[in-house]
């Protein structure tokens, strides 16, 4: 099974004349190319949401949306191929009251959000941790943390994903890391264009109980043209160890 996780960077200024089609085209090509099974994406607005539905003619999008202000609202979707049955999924809130989108940290720039989705044997997690300070992000991770927690059924495989806004660098994003097996532990590529010299901040974190047989962080993917200022983070799982 091949996953992707992509921060795809939301619409700025910088979008003005629609540039954003050209940059969300250029990623339909990736996507096509790539042809994951699941792709977890990051800053994807409602019309970019929509935009990809009507073209990724062979995947079906999960995930609500943040319910934030205007220009900030966003999604963190889980794309997945429509050969593969989905038995549930769910967006939640990563604040005191999970289960009420729109809320946030006191610390928080933006509400932020996990989306979840069960398919067979699998538990699958898309999140985009808020960049703020320290303390407030290891609350973000216990926060998760109980949510995957409360939502993870006995005999599912925990496939963890997004854009966490923390390299390996920061301990309590480490700390958390070891209870999973983490493909990109030891990659010293940086997955943020704009500052190559840092570590990732994107993640893709697997049960322990999974192995796999790939990990890359995709750094040709703006070769053809500027998709996004992030770089997608691709891993093949092998099997069941």
């Amino acid at each position: 099974m091949k996953i992707i996780t992509y921060n795809i960077r939301h619409n700025t200024f910088l979008d003005i004349f629609s540039f954003w089609r050209k940059r969300y085209s250029k990623l339909i090509r990736y996507i096509t190319k790539e042809s994951p099974d699941i792709i977890g994406m990051q800053e994807i607005t409602r019309k970019g949401k929509r935009y990809l539905e009507k073209r990724l003619t062979d995947y079906n999008a999960y995930g609500e949306s943040r319910s934030s202000m205007f220009l900030t609202n966003e999604y963190n979707p889980i794309f997945i191929k429509n050969n593969i049955d989905i038995l549930s999924s769910k967006t939640y809130s990563l604040s005191d009251d999970i289960n009420r989108l729109g809320t946030k940290t006191k610390e928080d720039n933006f509400p932020r959000i996990c989306t979840i989705v069960h398919i067979k044997d699998y538990m699958i997690v898309n999140t985009h941790i808020d960049n703020s300070d320290a303390d407030n992000k290891k609350r973000l991770l216990d926060i998760l943390d109980s949510i995957i927690k409360k939502e993870k059924k006995e005999n599912e495989y925990l496939i963890l994903m997004g854009d966490f806004n923390m390299s390996l660098a920061n301990d309590d994003l480490l700390k958390y890391s070891n209870d999973f097996n983490d493909p990109f532990r030891n990659n010293k590529n940086s997955s943020f264009v704009p500052n190559k010299e840092i570590r990732s901040l994107d993640h893709i974190f697997l049960d322990k109980k999974l192995s796999y047989k790939k990990e890359l962080i995709d750094n040709k993917t703006n070769d053809d043209g500027f998709i996004s200022d992030h770089y997608p983070l691709i891993c093949e799982i092998d099997k069941r160890s």
